[in-house]
């Protein structure tokens, strides 16, 4: 799977193929999320892989493999631009 933008990550695969983790990996961080927000697995599966997608956004330097960090640059620059931004308003 080719993925262009870090707008196509919505998937486990997707998330797989661009961090380098293993199925049981993002498992355990979908859990974690779960924990955290109080998703029960089962039931709001769909909600923790949305949240953990939005987590990947804000950790793309640190989580994603090199070749997607470099792939996905100019997406991620304006991310932090924007983060930042709010930051400022906030």
């Amino acid at each position: 799977m080719t993925l262009n933008s870090i707008e196509e990550i919505e998937w486990e695969e997707h998330i797989q193929e661009v961090t380098g983790w293993t199925e049981s990996e993002v498992g355990e961080q979908i859990n974690d999320i779960c924990i955290d927000h109080g998703y029960h697995p089962d039931d709001n599966y769909q909600e923790a892989l949305e949240r953990l997608v939005l987590d990947l956004n804000d950790n793309a330097r640190d989580w994603l493999l090199p070749k997607y960090v470099k792939k996905f640059e100019h997406e991620i620059k304006e991310y932090e631009q924007f983060e930042k931004q709010w930051q400022i308003l906030n």
